[in-house]
């Protein structure tokens, strides 16, 4: 974490789903310092003293921290040794790393595997030529993926938000379930100051290295052919271009930064993975400084049960996701002012496999 971040952070302890505290962090214990980054320590409420631990540059700012330790424990180990733990949540951490399951699976979001994906479609190219074409395996290649990824790829969201905001000039930004943080790159011209916030341990570890050049334990490599396992190629990674950009861990629902402090608020692909989509441009709104710019972005593939409720509760006149959405923002207070119905989206599984999604994309100003 960069001691530059610190102004910006609150504090999410919420005990008993209680709004959350949001008093002031401090650095009391600094572990270990390389420069203006925190590599390890203590962060310390001012008002109600719970803490939060860095490690391996990286806050960890959740209401419970000693469960996240359990739930995100692969990602954790992959990148922190032992003895870097926090002696508060070591036995914990410790009965769950010996629990640790392997396997190839796209849903563990602290995988080498879904990681090196994230890494694909955020900071590869087709126009980029150290590693052109990255997409192709070494024997062979899909003459139809060839395809989809040269006419694609390039013109996913993160082109379409970097020609609309241009433009902007000293720009404050949050971006929420920033993955591995490409989108950063994209602002980089546009943004005073960049913070990305997600729950992944090791998404946020890859995203300060590509970003700030922070150290990362673990190789880059990206899927070929899974017979041969499941992250085969290696690739040198484009060089980190720090600026004034930091990412940390923390949870939507209870964002551990100061309210109304940012000029644009980014959550891409995250409103139909809520149990409640209406709440996501409420947050933003309350992220934003006055007139401040919401962008959301999402392929709407729905848990059925929350469109249901989303039916129940909006306009009968609503017939379509996008409707819907725009709905809950315009109601939530913005203006929406930029939008685009089928932004294509590409996922590059495998040399074999690619998933395409049509999104949804807009922009929006906060009008109160």
């Amino acid at each position: 974490m960069l001691q530059t971040t610190l102004p910006r952070l609150r504090c999410p302890n919420a005990p008993e789903e209680q709004p959350a505290c949001a008093g002031p962090l401090s650095l009391p214990e600094i572990g270990k310092k390389k420069g203006s980054e925190i590599t390890s320590g203590t962060l310390r409420c001012a008002v109600c003293e719970a803490t939060y631990p860095i490690l391996a540059g990286v806050a960890i700012l959740v209401s419970d921290v000693e469960d996240y330790f359990r739930a995100h424990v692969k990602g954790i180990a992959s990148l922190v040794p032992d003895e870097d733990i926090p002696d508060l949540y070591l036995d914990a951490y410790l009965q769950a790393k010996a629990e640790i399951e392997t396997g190839l699976t796209d849903q563990d979001l602290e995988s080498e595997r879904v990681n090196a994906l994230y890494f694909m479609n955020h900071y590869l190219r087709v126009k980029s030529t150290k590693d052109a074409p990255w997409w192709r395996p070494a024997i062979g290649f899909s003459p139809e993926i060839d395809r989809l990824v040269k006419a694609f790829w390039d013109n996913g969201p993160f082109a379409k938000i970097a020609a609309w905001t241009k433009s902007y000039r000293n720009q404050d930004v949050i971006e929420l379930a920033c993955g591995s943080g490409g989108l950063a790159q994209a602002l980089g011209k546009v943004a005073r100051s960049y913070l990305g916030v997600d729950y992944g341990f090791a998404g946020i570890a890859l995203a300060r290295h590509m970003n700030l050049g922070t150290k990362y334990a673990l190789p880059i490599r990206l899927p070929q052919d899974l017979y041969n396992g499941a992250l085969t190629k290696k690739i040198t990674p484009p060089k980190a271009k720090p600026a004034n950009i930091d990412f940390v861990v923390g949870e939507i629902q209870n964002l551990p930064v100061a309210a109304g402090e940012f000029d644009l608020a980014i959550a891409l692909n995250v409103i139909d993975m809520m149990a409640d989509p209406s709440s996501l441009p409420r947050i933003q709104r309350g992220l934003l400084k006055a007139g401040g710019v919401a962008v959301q972005s999402s392929p709407y593939i729905w848990h059925e049960g929350v469109v249901e409720q989303l039916r129940q509760a909006l306009p009968r006149k609503i017939k379509s996701s996008s409707q819907a959405v725009e709905f809950l923002y315009e109601r939530s207070g913005f203006s929406i002012f930029k939008k685009l119905d089928h932004v294509p989206w590409l996922f590059l599984k495998h040399f074999r496999q690619i998933e395409m999604y049509s999104v949804h994309l807009f922009a929006g100003r906060k009008t109160s």
